[in-house]
């Protein structure tokens, strides 16, 4: 057995666990920080800057210019009160998250040999769902023992006042536990019924990481069933695997029952209540009704459309963001909604900046036909996701999906250029 594959393994999954989930460890500063000097040190040794700027010249130019945007927009806002939220979240995705993500991807091409002749592309989604399968067993521990999860709340994550007090959600060892946790592990799930799909290889092993993938959505943050849905839909009406899906639903199904009939179901009744009425609220908000669970998110979303007061703030934005306190005032209420705090905040401008480069991105996915399936999980996704929040900035969901993407498009890349050395150069 060779050991130094496994320990270079475990090393490469503990740097993925860090870029994905960065947990805001108390005492410590941005774990991200501290392994960057690695990763740009990585990219200048191997001479990789080149390369980066090649392949996603057009993506890094357009988070550049969303930077400036930015930039020029908390300097033109002067009532003291602007915490510079959006200028930090696109810079750092700028010198942070891309090039974490190429020394990552890099990485899963040069030195990965696990599993022995994979792909690339399959190294890398093995090493991300090895990675969510940990933080969802680390989950699902502090979701069975409320001491454990207390001191990690308390004593070991930098968490919220909100986060700390919350019996109901927020059990894992990770940031924005709310939001982009639920979105990541939601990714991971829907990765692992792809891959159900394929064959019965491996089903036990991929049945039992759903599972538990499924429970850390449902006790975090429930937006993270919707990269599942959209997977569920594509294997059923364009891959037309319904006997797949009907089964592993029945197995579900199955335990489902079993579990809500046990002692253990009642002693977390409400924490099953909360996570099962993303269900409820959004079969009540097809049919016209109301869920009885809880509020009602898609209520309390209609009543957080906010819009410009003026035409100026409607072409470059009002420098605002409606998610923090303090940030408006008079009759302008809070809102979560992605759309509308990147409207107010920067306007006409600063959105479509925004969506032109997810656009961008789509563009690239679709052309990789190998891959369409990532291209469906990703524009539904983020179009779902920048609903409920502001999605498209420096947090684990949109970083993981961003390693997702640049890791197929630079391995489609390494497989022209050895059909070609010489076709290409940077």
């Amino acid at each position: 057995m060779n050991l130094g594959k496994y320990v270079k393994t475990g090393m490469l999954i503990f740097a993925v666990y860090i870029y994905i989930f960065n947990p805001p460890v108390k005492g410590l500063p941005n774990l991200i920080w501290l392994l960057l000097p690695i990763v740009w040190g990585y990219l200048l040794y191997y001479s990789l800057v080149g390369k980066l700027l090649y392949l996603f010249k057009n993506e890094i130019i357009l988070v550049i210019l969303i930077t400036l945007f930015t930039l020029l927009r908390d300097i033109d806002w002067t009532n003291g009160t602007s915490s510079k939220n959006f200028l930090y979240i696109n810079g750092t995705l700028l010198i942070e998250a891309i090039p974490f993500a190429f020394f990552i991807v890099d990485i899963c091409s040069r030195r990965l040999k696990l599993p022995d002749k994979a792909s690339h592309e399959e190294r890398l989604i093995n090493i991300i769902l090895w990675t969510c399968f940990f933080a969802a067993l680390i989950t699902v521990m502090l979701l069975v023992n409320p001491s454990l999860n207390n001191v990690m709340n308390n004593k070991i994550l930098a968490a919220s006042e909100y986060q700390q007090n919350n019996l109901l959600r927020g059990f894992g060892f990770a940031s924005t536990l709310f939001y982009s946790y639920g979105l990541v592990q939601g990714t991971a799930a829907a990765i692992i019924l792809l891959k159900m799909s394929e064959g019965r290889k491996h089903f036990v092993i991929y049945f039992i990481t759903l599972v538990l993938l499924l429970i850390s959505i449902m006790v975090n943050a429930r937006i993270g069933m919707v990269p599942v849905i959209v997977m569920g839909f594509y294997l059923i009406f364009v891959r037309k695997k319904i006997k797949m899906f009907l089964y592993a639903s029945g197995i579900l199904g199955v335990m489902l029952v079993v579990f809500l009939s046990s002692d253990f179901a009642e002693k977390y009744q409400k924490i099953i209540e909360w996570g099962f009425g993303f269900f409820t609220q959004t079969l009540g908000f097809v049919s016209g009704g109301k869920s009885k669970t809880g509020p009602d998110t898609f209520g309390v979303l209609g009543n957080m459309v906010v819009l410009p007061d003026n035409a100026l703030d409607w072409i470059v934005g009002s420098g605002a963001d409606l998610f923090l306190h303090g940030q408006t005032s008079g009759t302008v209420t809070h809102s979560d909604i992605g759309f509308i705090r990147q409207l107010y905040y920067g306007g006409i401008v600063y959105l479509t900046l925004l969506m032109t480069l997810v656009t961008i991105m789509a563009v690239r996915l679709y052309n990789l036909k190998k891959h369409r399936w990532f291209f469906v999980l990703f524009v539904f996704t983020v179009i779902a996701a920048n609903v409920k929040s502001n999605f498209i900035n420096n947090h684990s969901a949109f970083r993981l999906f961003l390693l997702i993407y640049m890791g197929f498009i630079y391995y489609s890349f390494l497989e022209r250029t050895e059909k070609q050395p010489r076709a290409i150069k940077y």
